[in-house]
């Protein structure tokens, strides 16, 4: 399956170039040329939709076609190449901006955590939090950075008059984080979870540590399971508190 994106040729209309599968990125810019419709410049999409082609048809006006963080958009691209003529407009729709999946975080304040691996503790603490860390395709430092700091600041302790008031930091608190890509099983279809949408293992390994080191750098004792291993997680919720926090802010 392939995508095309409209660039300008040399001479000065319009067409379409294919731009075959490339990554999750996309950069779009808005132009006029000679009176024509708006041009989209797109490069480094990711080829998930096909192209559907509608000859002998005129748009009113062009889709608004407006980049901005964290959400999946779909533009109808209209186009004409070279030879071609006004009345056989190309009718594309392309939903060609799927931005990198938001990093997720199960919070859970405890009593206790431990992970044991092989009959082997690997990792424990005593009264802090416990983080389950979903990393998805497309992810940046920039996510694990969000997270890690945002989880550090919640104020989700009690403090003297049994108000959540406190962070993990304010009542020397620890953290034990887990690894855990089964946060992005869709279960929208069928019976068996898709888990497409999970970074590759060494991808989300390198973001998995990233968020560690940036946890343990904002001062908190920080204990690990093991990436890729089969782990036996005991958590003691005290609250129970439980919370869902994702690195582009949509819950």
């Amino acid at each position: 399956m392939t995508l095309f994106s409209r660039s300008t040729g040399t001479t000065g209309r319009p067409h379409l170039t294919d731009c075959g599968k490339q990554s999750r990125k996309a950069f779009a810019g808005r132009s006029t040329q000679d009176g024509n419709p708006v041009v989209f410049h797109m490069a480094a999409f990711c080829a998930r939709k096909a192209l559907f082609f509608r000859p002998g048809e005129t748009p009113g006006a062009e889709a608004p076609c407006h980049p901005r963080e964290n959400f999946s958009w779909r533009c109808k691209a209209w186009s004409w190449g070279p030879g071609l003529q006004k009345s056989n407009l190309l009718l594309g729709i392309v939903n060609f901006f799927e931005p990198g999946m938001i990093m997720r975080a199960v919070v859970q304040r405890v009593l206790r955590g431990s992970v044991t691996v092989d009959n082997e503790i690997v990792g424990q603490i005593g009264h802090g939090l416990v983080v389950l860390l979903g990393v998805g395709c497309g992810d940046t430092v920039e996510d694990a950075y969000y997270l890690a700091d945002k989880i550090s600041q919640l104020r989700i302790f009690d403090d003297q008059e049994g108000k959540l008031n406190l962070s993990v930091q304010d009542v020397g608190g620890s953290v034990l984080a887990i690894s855990q890509f089964t946060l992005f099983g869709d279960c929208r279809k069928g019976r068996r979870p898709s888990y497409s949408e999970a970074a590759r293992p060494e991808e989300a390994r390198e973001l998995y540590e990233v968020f560690v080191q940036r946890l343990v750098s904002n001062g908190l004792t920080t204990a690990t399971g093991r990436f890729q291993e089969h782990m036996v997680v005991e958590i003691i919720n005290d609250g129970p508190v439980t919370l869902l926090l994702d690195s582009r802010k949509q819950f």
